[in-house]
């Protein structure tokens, strides 16, 4: 039983070591190209009536009920339960 203890005791130091010397921060990026003018990317993603279209989450619960309040400057929208 020595054996195994020793192994993960040298283990366990081999991962203690690895985190003190890896890297502390970690950048990680992503881009996309959309062929359209900016001036229409701008709009449709500024627009909080609009936000349906592009946004991430709204395909991962279609049945989600959403408000919108306010037009541009100061608008909110807020997910319902």
């Amino acid at each position: 039983m020595r054996r195994s203890s020793n192994k993960a005791s040298t283990a366990l130091e081999l991962v203690a070591v690895a985190g003190i010397l890896l890297l502390r921060n970690i950048r990680v990026e992503r881009s996309v190209s959309i062929e359209r003018p900016a001036s229409l990317i701008y709009a449709t993603v500024n627009s909080l009536q609009l936000f349906y279209k592009w946004s991430p989450w709204q395909s991962l619960d279609p049945n989600m009920r959403q408000t919108t309040q306010g037009a541009r400057d100061g608008a909110s929208r807020a997910w319902l339960k």
